[in-house]
C-alpha cells in the first residue's frame, strides 16, 4: 500500500501539463567551480560528510540573480548527545521517530557539527538561521541556552563562511510573563554585542521573531530589535482583532497552511506532523516532496523580501529538511516522512535545487517548467531532454526560466 501511494503521488507531480517548452542548447560558458572555504579540518569528526557540491556541481554564484529574497531556516537547538540528560529527545516515544543520516544523534551545540553544517548551509545560499528559542531560554537544565551560545560562537568564528543568526522567542510572552521575556531579550542583546556581525540584521536592527502561537493578540516591542510575530498555524491569525499587521509584515509562524501574499515573507513548508506523538492536529502532508516543491515554486515566483523554511531539523514535529531515516514505523497514515522507498536526502536535494536556481542548475538534476511537459537533465554543462521515471526527482521551475538561464550562461 505504501508503494502504491508513492507512485501515485510522484506521478501527479511529474505528469504532463498543458504546454510544451522546447530548449535549444547553445554553446555555454565554461562552468567554473565555486571556491570552498578550508574550515572543516581533518580532525573534525564529521570530516567525511560532504559540505560542498554534495549532490552535484553548483552553478557559479555570481552575476545576475533570478530572485533576490533572503532565505532563512528555523534551527532546533534542544538536541544533545548521550552525555546529557535530555539525550532521549532524539528517540523517546512521544518525541521523534527520525534519525539524521549524516550526523547521527548529534548535539546542536557540538563545535564539529556546527562547523560542518553552518559552512554547508552558507555555501548553498542560506542567509540566516532562525534559532528556535520559543520554549524557554533556560529550560532543559540550561542546555538550550548553552547550545545557543555555542551557535553564536562558531558562527562568529566562521565569519563570512557561516549564515548569520536570528532568534525566535516568545515563550514567556505567551505565558503572560513579560519580565522573563525582557530578560531573554537582554540575553539576545548581549549575544549581539559579544558577536558583532553575527546577528542577522533586518530593517537595520538585529532580527527577532516573537512566536505567539495561539495567543494571536499579544505583541511585544523593543526598540533594540526588529521584531516580527508568528502564530502556530498561519491560519490562526484569522482570530486576531487586528489582522492588518500580518497582511503587511507577514506572519512568521510555524506552519504555513496559508500564505500572506504580498507581505514581507513567504513560508516554504516541507511538512508538519505530530501523529507519532499521539497528538491529533492538522497535518501538512509531504506527498513525497510534492508539497515542498510547490511551496518553493510559489516563493521564488513571488520573490518576497524573505523566504523562511520551518525548519532545518525539528524532527519532533517533522518539519525538517535535514536527511533522516525512521527508527520506528509510522503510527498511522498521517506519518508520510520516510516512507518505504523514499530517498532520505530528498528534501536536502529539493532545498539545494531551489536555492541554486538563484544562479542556475545543479549538475545531475532534472528540471521542467511549470506549464510544460518536457523534462531536461542538466549534465556536464548541457541540457538534454529526457523521459523521467515515476520515481525520479524533477524540479519544477517557473515558465521562462530556461530562457533566462540560457541568456545568463551561454556564450554571446
Amino acid at each position: 500500500m505504501k508503494k502504491l501511494i508513492i507512485l501515485v503521488v510522484t506521478f501527479s507531480l511529474f505528469a504532463a501539463s498543458c504546454s510544451n517548452t522546447s530548449v535549444t542548447e547553445k554553446e555555454r560558458v565554461e562552468r567554473v567551480p565555486n571556491p570552498t572555504p578550508d574550515v572543516i579540518k581533518p580532525d573534525n569528526k564529521y570530516v567525511d560528510v560532504p559540505a560542498y557540491d554534495k549532490f552535484g556541481q553548483w552553478p557559479y554564484k555570481d552575476g545576475e540573480e533570478y530572485y533576490s529574497s533572503k532565505v532563512g531556516t528555523w534551527f532546533t537547538v534542544w538536541w544533545t548527545d548521550e552525555s546529557k540528560p535530555t539525550h532521549d529527545h532524539w528517540f523517546a516515544e512521544g518525541w521523534t521517530r527520525l534519525k539524521p543520516v549524516d550526523y547521527g544523534y548529534y548535539s546542536s551545540g557540538d563545535e564539529d557539527y556546527l562547523t560542518s553544517v553552518l559552512s554547508r548551509l552558507k555555501y548553498i545560499g542560506v542567509d540566516y538561521l532562525m534559532i528556535d528559542d520559543t520554549n524557554g531560554h533556560w529550560n532543559d537544565f540550561g542546555l538550550i541556552a548553552k547550545n545557543i551560545e555555542q551557535v553564536f560562537k562558531v558562527a562568529n568564528e566562521l565569519g563570512e563562511n557561516s549564515p548569520q543568526i536570528a532568534i525566535a522567542t516568545g515563550g514567556p510572552l505567551r505565558d503572560g510573563n513579560t519580565k522573563i521575556q525582557e530578560k531573554e531579550l537582554d540575553v539576545y542583546w548581549k549575544l549581539h554585542n559579544d558577536h558583532p556581525g553575527t546577528f542577522f540584521q533586518y530593517k537595520g536592527k538585529p532580527f527577532l521573531i516573537m512566536y505567539i502561537a495561539g495567543e494571536v493578540n499579544k505583541r511585544h516591542s523593543d526598540d533594540r530589535f526588529t521584531i516580527r510575530h508568528g502564530t502556530g498555524f498561519i491560519s490562526w491569525q484569522k482570530k486576531a482583532q487586528d489582522q492588518s499587521i500580518f497582511q503587511t509584515e507577514g506572519n512568521w509562524g510555524w506552519v504555513f497552511d496559508i500564505q500572506n501574499e504580498g507581505s514581507e515573507v513567504i513560508g516554504v513548508q516541507p511538512g508538519y506532523n505530530k501523529a507519532h506523538q499521539g497528538i491529533e492536529i492538522q497535518t501538512i502532508y509531504r506527498e513525497n516532496g510534492k508539497h515542498y516543491i510547490q511551496s518553493w515554486l510559489n516563493a521564488i515566483k513571488q520573490n518576497p523580501e524573505m523566504i523562511i523554511i520551518p525548519s532545518y531539523n525539528d524532527h519532533a514535529e517533522e518539519t525538517g529538511w535535514e536527511a533522516t531515516v525512521p527508527i520506528r514505523p509510522p503510527s498511522n497514515e498521517n506519518c508520510d516522512q520516510g516512507t518505504e522507498g523514499e530517498d532520505p536526502y530528498l528534501y536536502e536535494k529539493i532545498t539545494e535545487a531551489y536555492l541554486a536556481l538563484r544562479y542556475g542548475f545543479i549538475d545531475g538534476f532534472m528540471y521542467r517548467e511549470e506549464n510544460s511537459k518536457e523534462t531536461y537533465l542538466f549534465k556536464n554543462n548541457k541540457l538534454a531532454k529526457v523521459e523521467p521515471k515515476e520515481t525520479d526527482l524533477v524540479i519544477i521551475i517557473p515558465d521562462g526560466y530556461f530562457e533566462w538561464e540560457s541568456n545568463k550562461n551561454t556564450k554571446k
